[in-house]
């Protein structure tokens, strides 16, 4: 299961991809959408973008309920999940899904040194 903070930024860039893509209907608005809806798709085991979403939200929801304290406070994630829209950076360019700045730089490539 993808991490809550990334699942939660694919089901908004695929709802802001599927808003530009019906207004625009571009080549590359087709691409972009076709590219985020994948990577939902793989993101939680299904086939198709109406599944993908049920089961994001499905998985979101979960992710918050565990997020709650005894008290009903929420945990940091459980406010980061429930925030509005993520700020979210490109990781590896800008063709490459838009993840949480949080997240981004976890997952930046790590230098290798080579020996001489």
């Amino acid at each position: 299961m993808a991490h809550p903070a990334i699942l939660r930024n694919l089901v908004e860039q695929f709802q802001a991809l599927r808003a530009l893509h019906a207004e625009k209907g571009t080549p590359e608005s087709r691409r972009r959408l076709e590219d985020v809806t994948y990577t939902l798709c793989v993101s939680t085991g299904t086939r198709t973008a109406e599944g993908a979403l049920a089961a994001a939200r499905e998985q979101l929801a979960m992710a918050l309920a565990q997020t709650a304290e005894p008290g009903g406070t929420r945990t940091p994630l459980g406010e980061a999940l429930s925030a509005g829209p993520a700020r979210a950076e490109p990781v590896f360019g800008k063709t490459a899904a838009m993840v949480p700045a949080a997240v981004a730089s976890a997952a930046a490539p790590i230098p290798v040194r080579r020996s001489a």
